[in-house]
């Protein structure tokens, strides 16, 4: 597994990952921005797309992991927690924020596993699955 920041020649593959996910192209600008700035994780497991990572500085002045996505054909594999080892490191020693919905079990589990602690609950985010917030002190 080889982690390394997303480059603009990996936007089609991530697009295409996060498309197979929801649906639609909907978050490209945001996977582009993302990309662009440096906050884009890519995960590569034999030369291919194994999942992403897109990392923000906009919660209250802390690094915000607003997405992870792993390939189907990839998941539980280590994927996940390859990509959360190497931002943990990248930002250490600040706190890292995550977050994810109520119903998303094996997220939550994830951060369990990697000690993040809970630190909160947004509420209305989607209609009857409320939005759950994670910690980890680096």
């Amino acid at each position: 597994m080889n982690i390394t920041q997303a480059q603009s020649i990996h936007l089609r593959e991530l697009v295409a990952l996060d498309a197979r996910n929801i649906g639609d192209e909907r978050r490209q600008g945001t996977i582009s921005a993302a990309i662009t700035q440096g906050c884009a994780w890519l995960a590569e497991d034999q030369g291919e797309v194994a999942g992403f990572a897109l990392v923000h500085q906009h919660f209250f002045d802390h690094p915000f992991i607003e997405l992870l996505m792993v390939h189907p054909a990839q998941r539980r594999r280590g994927v996940a927690s390859a990509l959360l080892a190497a931002i943990e490191a990248r930002y250490a020693p600040d706190k890292l924020f995550t977050s994810t919905n109520q119903s998303n079990l094996p997220m939550q589990a994830l951060c369990a596993a990697r000690g993040y602690l809970a630190a909160g609950v947004v509420l209305h985010l989607d209609p009857s699955d409320p939005e759950l917030i994670f910690v980890k002190l680096l």
